[in-house]
């Protein structure tokens, strides 16, 4: 095997969308820091991050809209 055989390939989740991860990007200001969206997409550890950083937000946004119900008590 040669180094033109490898391939590289990036598997995602179906929950996280490209707009979640440019939506995390923006949140994460990486642009300030001199790193442009293309190369946060290439680098595999800034794109783990970003990924991470999208789940999260989803999360708290699924917290929001959906609230825990309210337990009464019983005494």
């Amino acid at each position: 095997m040669t180094a033109n055989d490898l391939n590289v390939c990036v598997v995602m989740p179906n929950d996280i969308t490209p707009d979640d991860l440019h939506d995390a990007y923006l949140f994460a200001q990486l642009r300030k820091r001199g790193i442009g969206y293309v190369q946060a997409m290439e680098s595999p550890d800034i794109l783990a991050a970003l990924r991470g950083t999208a789940l999260a937000r989803k999360r708290n946004q699924q917290k929001i809209n959906n609230p825990a119900p309210v337990v009464r008590e019983l005494f």
